[in-house]
């Protein structure tokens, strides 16, 4: 039974090694995911956690280790038996009795009932560390989403910037065109508010931007302004059908590990049913010994007893039938994982296919407003059109603009989450 339970540990190393691991070649994303793992107070709190299994480690091996204790009693017994002989009166026992001792207990031999008690806890341990990987895993994930994000309202950031400088320019050429008495104040109006709402969308894409560098700060627990720069640099390939689905996914190698302990804990439930040997040592000072029985003398015992279970009403099979549950339903959670990473794949490539087309077309619509509003600004200093027209042309490039950023940014998430669906490693 113990190389059967060592073999099943040994073959969840040999799948944990195989486990899949993108490496990152983005400086600024590999630093902050470095410092996420660490520094994030849920990671800590479970780092913290997982001591308790080294305790509990050690508490299971104090049952190879002796107990002593120490007892003491008086008592008072009344009557006592005696008996009249020539006329004395001889007392078989004192009235009061004294006895103190030390004693020690020690297990010789529990047939493997610890043993297994050791392996229970060293699963546990791989499963809770297995649970920790997960969890910054998913910690890296969410820093990664927070770095794109940052660097997808810097450009969004950017193209409301130009936007604004070009509407402050037309602001300049309509003052000039009021003073020639060729445009209207209304032009001039329209044109401000335009601005203002320009400004105010300015505004909220820096507090979004200053969100995600609030939750950077939580995950790295540094603040990192001006340590994220612009950068076209894509780790993130798209990921766009699995072979073995669950071959180097950290999610299949957590139910793995409730796997490997289900099946320990199963193999264990025998040892509950085992005999135990001990043996037991006192020693001390009482009275009551003849004839003198009110001195106190020293004594001692020593014995060795056998404890075996005889019945238990079917205990033993019942918890090895709900064990075997456990296991069946771990297994079935794999088939589970396995289907649902093969359609969130198909999902997020489907999504991904179309954002694809659309951002060509974007490209397209970006390419056709500038010019359109080039050609504008032209007829406008030419007086062929108002500056409600040209407003709305310029409009139209920055609608354009921004969803080009907006597409290439859920591109970047899509490309990301295949990733993640896959279980790939980040850290």
């Amino acid at each position: 039974m113990k190389l059967i339970v060592y073999g099943l540990l040994f073959i969840t190393a040999l799948n944990a090694s195989a486990q899949d691991s993108l490496t990152l070649k983005d400086g600024q994303l590999k630093k902050l995911i470095a410092q996420a793992v660490v520094n994030y107070p849920k990671i800590k709190e479970l780092e913290i956690q997982l001591g308790a299994n080294d305790v509990q480690d050690e508490l299971i091996k104090t049952n190879y280790r002796p107990t002593v204790t120490g007892d003491g009693s008086v008592a008072l017994m009344a009557p006592v038996p005696s008996f009249n002989f020539n006329g004395q009166k001889l007392q078989f026992a004192p009235y009061d009795n004294y006895n103190f001792s030390v004693s020690l207990h020690q297990v010789i031999a529990d047939f493997g009932k610890t043993r297994s008690q050791l392996m229970v806890s060293q699963a546990n341990k791989k499963l809770q560390r297995s649970a920790i990987d997960l969890n910054r895993n998913a910690i890296a994930y969410q820093t990664a989403q927070s770095y794109f994000a940052i660097l997808f309202l810097d450009k969004a950031i950017q193209v409301q910037q130009d936007q604004i400088r070009v509407l402050q320019e037309n602001e300049r050429l309509i003052q000039a065109k009021l003073k020639n008495g060729d445009a209207l104040e209304y032009d001039l109006l329209t044109t401000q508010v335009r601005i203002a709402n320009a400004q105010n969308t300015l505004k909220d894409l820096g507090s979004q931007q200053e969100q995600q560098y609030i939750l950077l700060k939580l995950f790295t627990g540094n603040d990192q302004h001006g340590q994220v720069q612009p950068t076209d640099n894509n780790d993130f390939d798209l990921v766009e059908h699995i072979g073995n689905a669950l071959a180097g996914s950290m999610e299949a190698e957590q139910i793995n590990r409730q796997l490997d302990l289900l099946q320990v804990q199963n193999a264990s439930i025998r040892y509950n049913y085992k005999p135990s040997i001990f043996g037991s040592l006192s020693g001390g000072v009482k009275n009551g010994y003849q004839p003198l029985i009110t001195q106190w003398r020293p004594n001692a015992m020593a014995s060795v007893g056998l404890s075996v279970p005889i019945y238990s009403g079917g205990r033993q099979k019942l918890q090895a039938k709900l064990g075997q549950v456990g296991i069946d339903a771990a297994k079935q959670s794999l088939n589970t994982l396995e289907k649902s990473i093969g359609k969130e794949l198909e999902r997020v490539n489907e999504h991904f296919h179309t954002l694809e087309a659309k951002s060509a077309n974007q490209d397209l619509l970006v390419t056709q407003a500038e010019r359109a509003y080039q050609l504008a600004q032209v007829r406008f200093k030419e007086g062929l059109i108002t500056s409600v027209e040209l407003i709305t042309l310029q409009n139209a490039v920055e609608a354009a603009k921004l969803q080009q950023v907006q597409l290439k940014y859920e591109m970047q998430l899509d490309r990301m989450e295949t990733h993640k669906i896959a279980g790939h490693k980040i850290w």
